[in-house]
This record gives C-alpha cells, structure tokens and sequence, in this order.
C-alpha cells in the first residue's frame, strides 16, 4: 500500500458483494481473528477448509482474508464470545488443535479505524498502523502498570 492511503480497502472488504438490503437488515458482519494458524509451517489448515467449517456453524457469506484465517461472515448471532468459543471448538473438532479466536462486528472494527487518529496523516504510510483486540478487558493492575510505561517514542 502507497504511503498516506486510507483504509477504505478494508471496509471495501467487509461489505458483501451481493446480498440484498432485506438480507442485510437481519444479519451482522462479523470478524474472527484467529491467533496462529498458517505461520512458518504450523498449524496449517485450508482456507476453503476453514471456510466449510464455519459454514458447518451455520453463518453466511464466509470468506477469508489472504492465507491469515481471518475470517468475514455473516449471522443472526450478537454474542461475540459465543461465536468467537464456537469457531475455537469446530477448528478443535476438524483440524485438532487449540487456536484463540477474538470476534468484533464490522461496525466494531469500522469505529477503530475511524478513530484512529494516525490514519488521518497523509505522511503516515498506512502499512504500519496496528491495532491490538484483546480476548477481555484487562484487569486494573495490569492497565495501571501500562500506565507507568513512556510510549512517547512509539507515537
């Protein structure tokens, strides 16, 4: 990606191609990461077998992001934790091992990169934002000692 492009490509992404506006209105677009799958070897699992095993779940429109396993679908479902712990036990089920899933809905993901204010620097190469989603809410101890660290370096 050039330096100082939006993120558009990623809302791009998340929009389905051809569903029609009755159909949107009944379903949400989710987000699933999942942590590990596909790096250096290990782990692996097919994309289109990943995406057969979320169909198998019961959601929509699935389709995946490059070779990441991240994956874009649609549901009737608004429990995140729910679906997130679902797609962790089939990819248990199908492939045999354990691997985290995180899911946030489009508009979640689409408020971050809104709110993100190194994406509005045209000098920003866009490549290099990063976003970290966390599991759960971390406890104060931990925040407060994230507090006591001088960031002021890494902008």
């Amino acid at each position: 990606m050039e330096p100082g492009h939006s993120l558009d490509w990623i809302v791009d992404f998340l929009s389905p191609n051809n569903q029609n506006s009755a159909h949107k209105k009944q379903m949400t677009t989710f987000i699933s990461l999942l942590r590990g799958i596909n790096v250096s070897g290990h782990r692996m699992i097919r994309m289109e077998a990943l995406i057969g095993a979320v169909v198998d779940l019961g959601f929509r429109n699935v389709r995946t992001y490059i070779q990441s396993g991240n994956l874009i679908f649609e549901s009737n479902s608004i429990d995140t934790k729910e679906i997130s712990g679902g797609i962790s036990r089939k990819i248990h089920e199908d492939f045999g091992f354990d691997v985290p899933v995180i899911t946030i809905t489009a508009k979640e993901l689409e408020r971050v990169i809104a709110s993100n204010p190194f994406s509005k620097n045209s000098a920003m190469d866009s490549a290099f934002l990063h976003v970290v989603f966390l599991s759960e809410e971390p406890d104060i101890p931990c925040i407060d000692k994230l507090h006591e660290i001088d960031f002021r370096r890494d902008e």
